[in-house]
């Protein structure tokens, strides 16, 4: 008998038979794989992916007999799939070499994708350069694993894509299927104890999408209506969400006013495709936290009232998930623990019908290397994908991203949609006359397949002409306004007033410049924590409704998504910013019709000393400019334009940004990862959030509290913290640059918090900090004072 793993029930159960264990993966790899077309591929990974586990030196390992270490059980199989089907033609080496790196790093991670013969030269090379396993081995090893009653299935009609970024997703999705197959049966083992051996995962919950989709066309048809302006507007998105939800699988973009309803329109889109086409769920996937969470309520309230509901059919998969169903961190009911206990586990490999999530966790694990960050993308095949707020894609990532997306589409059969107010022009992307910068390279080019995606509402032109009226724009383009100015005009205003500004410092200045004029005035950023972001929102919505004058000072966080529900802001300021990002901030104003007159958006550049423009802004304002001044000599002044409400102006924005600025090509590294089909290189580069950041968690309020004194009470702890415990502790942390961490640390106020194999870490590495509250560095209205600050960003 060959062993595959140790005993269960913390050591008192049984031993798992290597034969049962490969059976088990074998069964959820096979199972994965059938929306991927590569079944047998699949297959042969997980038939293989333990072959060195028959050796002699392994099975004394796992009897835990003295002076055996763990090992290499995986590159073996790796070797000899290469033989056992390196007889296939050019077309099918890619593949083979696939299946060879999905074995191989099943418990490391993906390097990369060479030619088989290549691959097996590296290997022979290492097996010589080992004092353990011999190539003169592996005929036993195979002997053996035949006598378990293994064969390796043929490939048949199976292929990889010869597109560089194509063959590198499929890579991915194949390694998902096995590493998802593996964790599921391993955790299955040991789940399990003497009386019941093995304990598999309970399935994700049904869900009927038709169902949902009539539940939630009643509950749209009995919203409060509108005024008529917007009533129309709302009306006329949802039954286009509805009609083209029928449309074949592929490819669309809703671009859509703010305050059109599009989340429950976007929801509806998703439910009636599903239901049509029969994908297996839904993936949400928003820019920003606070979106995240407000979808979020909106699907539970929604579904909510559906018989049958289930809180375990909506998942959320971000850094703040941790949260109960109503949005709090801590919770003293059982029955609510244990449902977010479930969806922890769920979150590993998003098996649920609908699923949340930031753009950081999806863009950054389709192009990811690693088992634990993969193992959920085999789900992504056959489901409807929506990115909400699409304009924050920074555009160096955009042709891969597109190429990436694409190609799970078309070879795949998943929908993608768009959704923004302010679509980004990415089909220029796909333009014969596109600018010849070297690293600037189409979708097309990367996957195969052209971003060609189908609007769907072509006569988008006419919600905007009908929102129009909603905020007029008052450009300040001849002088700079000092911060004092601009809360002076704040404050004497008795209207309700939102003010945005590019950087947190800007937002704290003018905050407590606002304040000295004695109004009553609210801050938002991230140098707060999200409990305490989420409980200002809460108070400026509540004085909003009340129609009580409130006035809000931001950082850009704000803009995309949050919402205002019942009342938005009279008027507001805006620091001279790209154009879908004052778009957005109009969004924020006047969002309903609310008021009778016109709202003003003042948009001015800031007299102030230092960066006005965090990093990545300053080609979207030059972009802005270039077209300003365009407008002027063609005679038309930018206050009486309807900039920010033009399709067509939009366009030309993003023409200027992509055909002036080299903006959208690809860094040299990445490029260079993607075209050498190098996946660890892809990881390192592929960032939506460039700079390195650490974690703060500070004493905000009494759970903030509690988790600092439970940090104080067990800093001796052996393996680090738990990831229940980071998760419970997610909505009282700060994010921070390595500049702003610097200035903390120096200040002597920062401890470090291990995390398991953190633990051997030095302290400088680690990536949670704790500030206790006697630091006081934590301001309960502006949050984290960072120490002589110099200005850069954070949103």
């Amino acid at each position: 008998m060959f062993w595959g793993h140790s005993r269960n029930g913390r050591g008192h159960g049984v031993p798992e038979a290597l034969a049962d264990h490969i059976r088990r993966v074998d069964d959820f790899a096979r199972k994965f794989s059938e929306p991927l077309d590569l079944s047998a591929a699949a297959s042969i990974s997980a038939l293989m992916h333990d072959l060195g586990k028959y050796s002699d030196r392994f099975n004394n390992y796992v009897q835990g007999r003295s002076g055996c270490s763990s090992p290499d059980h995986w590159s073996a199989g790796a070797r000899l799939v290469i033989s056992a089907l390196g007889g296939h033609n050019e077309q099918r080496l890619h593949l083979l070499d696939a299946i060879r790196l999905a074995i191989e790093s099943h418990h490391s991670q993906l390097s990369t994708l060479s030619y088989p013969r290549e691959s097996a030269r590296r290997l022979d090379e290492y097996f010589a350069s080992k004092s353990r396993l011999k190539c003169d081995e592996f005929a036993i090893l195979m002997d053996r694993w035949r006598k378990d009653g293994f064969q390796l299935p043929g490939l048949g009609d199976e292929r990889l894509a010869s597109a560089d970024a194509a063959a590198m997703l499929e890579s991915r999705l194949l390694y998902s299927c096995l590493v998802d197959a593996d964790f599921l049966a391993t955790e299955g083992h040991f789940s399990g104890d003497v009386a019941i051996p093995y304990q598999p995962r309970s399935l994700a919950p049904e869900f009927d999408f038709g169902a949902a989709a009539d539940h939630l066309e009643s509950i749209m048809s009995s919203l409060p209506q509108s005024q008529p302006e917007m009533q129309w507007v709302r009306d006329h998105v949802g039954v286009q969400c509805r009609e083209r939800a029928l449309d074949a699988p592929g490819l669309f973009t809703l671009t859509a006013p703010t305050g059109s309803g599009k989340t429950l329109a976007m929801l509806l889109f998703a439910f009636r495709h599903a239901q049509k086409h029969g994908h297996r769920r839904i993936v949400f996937v928003m820019p920003f936290l606070t979106i995240v969470s407000q979808t979020a309520q909106v699907i539970h309230s929604a579904l909510s009232s559906l018989p049958g509901f289930d809180p375990s059919w909506v998942l959320e998969d971000h850094s703040l998930a941790g949260r109960n169903v109503d949005g709090s961190a801590d919770s003293e009911n059982p029955e609510e623990m244990e449902l977010v206990r479930e969806q922890r586990l769920e979150a590993d490999n998003w098996d649920a019908p609908i699923i949340l999530t930031s753009s950081v966790k999806c863009l950054e694990s389709l192009h990811a290397n690693r088992p634990s960050v993969c193992r959920k993308l085999h789900r992504l095949a056959k489901s409807v994908l929506i990115f909400d707020e699409v304009q924050t894609l920074p555009p160096k990532l955009a042709s891969l991203t597109l190429a990436t997306l694409t190609h799970l589409s078309q070879r795949f059969g998943s929908t993608v949609l768009f959704a923004t107010a302010t679509q980004p022009a990415f089909e220029m992307l796909e333009s014969e006359d596109r600018p010849p910068l070297p690293n600037l390279r189409s979708p097309s080019q990367l996957s195969g397949n052209p971003w060609a995606p189908t609007e769907i509402l072509p006569e988008h032109d006419r919600l905007f002409q009908a929102t129009a009226g909603r905020v007029k724009v008052k450009w300040w383009l001849d002088e700079e306004l000092p911060l004092g100015e601009v809360a002076s005009q704040i404050a004497k205003s008795d209207r309700s007033s939102l003010a945005i500004v590019n950087l947190k410092r800007h937002a704290t200045q003018l905050f407590h410049e606002i304040g000295e004029h004695r109004c009553e005035v609210y801050h938002l950023s991230t140098s707060m924590c999200a409990e305490h972001r989420d409980q200002t929102l809460e108070v400026v919505r509540n004085r909003l409704a009340e129609e009580r004058p409130v006035k809000l000072v931001s950082t850009q966080c704000i803009e995309a998504g949050v919402d205002f529900p019942k009342r938005s802001f009279e008027g507001g300021w805006r620091s001279m910013a790209p154009l879908p990002s004052i778009a957005q901030a109009a969004g924020r104003i006047n969002r309903s019709f609310e008021y009778a007159a016109a709202s003003v958006l003042n948009v001015f550049r800031p007299s102030v000393e230092g960066a006005h423009y965090p990093p990545g802004y300053g080609a979207g304002i030059a972009a802005l400019q270039t077209l300003l001044t365009s407008l002027r000599e063609e005679g038309i002044h930018p206050d009486e334009t309807e900039l920010i409400s033009s399709p067509e102006l939009m366009q030309r924005y993003y023409a200027i940004l992509y055909g002036l600025t080299d903006e959208a090509a690809m860094t040299d590294k990445l490029l260079a990862a993607v075209e050498g089909l190098d996946f660890e290189g892809v990881r390192s580069e592929y960032r939506l959030i460039g700079c390195e950041q650490r974690n703060i968690l500070v004493a905000y309020n009494k759970a903030s509290q509690r988790h600092l004194l439970d940090w104080h009470a067990r800093p001796n702890q052996q393996r680090g913290w738990t990831r229940d415990w980071m998760r419970a502790a997610r909505p009282y942390t700060v994010t921070v640059y390595e500049f702003e961490f610097e200035k903390l640390a120096a200040a002597g106020c920062l401890f470090p918090i291990p995390f398991g194999a953190e633990e051997h870490l030095v302290p400088e590495e680690c990536r949670w900090w704790a500030l206790p509250e006697d630091a006081g560095y934590y301001d309960p209205n502006v949050g984290l004072e960072v120490p002589q600050e110099d200005g850069l960003l954070e949103v």
